[in-house]
């Protein structure tokens, strides 16, 4: 007989599938995902009900867990609350020297200060620029600054 699983369990194992994992690796793997997300205490609740920022942990927390050879993180570092962002840098930073690529598409300068090395800033789908990080946001907030008219 097949066991009852959480609504999330069953998400987790179906991201797993999805990424080529058998569910027995996936299975081994669901304690920590709650652990790390800290909604344990939510797994029973339909993932249709879920937060948007909820389900965006859960995502982010089954992407990291299998240590990706590429992993693509756009904007998610922004859901949750200081202690889950700090957990999810962190987790980041572990994964830097595992994966081959780590690409994160942020808006917020101070995160890609700290966890990137490279920057391409892209506008309507072209290339603005490409460099040390540093000097890929510091030439993006002096443009954002001449593009702002001065209050009057």
């Amino acid at each position: 007989s097949f066991p009852t699983r959480r609504s999330s369990d069953l998400n987790i194992l179906l991201n797993g599938a999805l990424l080529g994992f058998s569910r027995r690796e996936m299975l081994a793997k669901v304690d920590s995902i709650h652990e790390f997300t800290g909604l344990r205490e939510f797994a029973d609740l339909p993932l249709k009900y879920y937060s948007s920022g909820m389900y965006m942990r859960l995502a982010f927390a089954i992407a990291t867990e299998i240590e990706p050879d590429i992993l693509l993180v756009d904007e998610s570092l922004g859901v949750g609350d200081a202690t889950f962002r700090t957990k999810a840098k962190n987790r980041i930073l572990g994964l830097l020297d595992k994966a081959n690529a780590v690409i994160l598409v942020s808006h917020d300068m101070d995160t890609l200060r700290e966890l990137c090395t490279r920057g391409l800033w892209m506008e309507r789908g072209q290339l603005v620029d490409d460099g040390p990080i540093d000097e890929v946001v510091d030439r993006y907030l002096e443009k954002l600054q001449l593009d702002t008219p001065a209050a009057g």
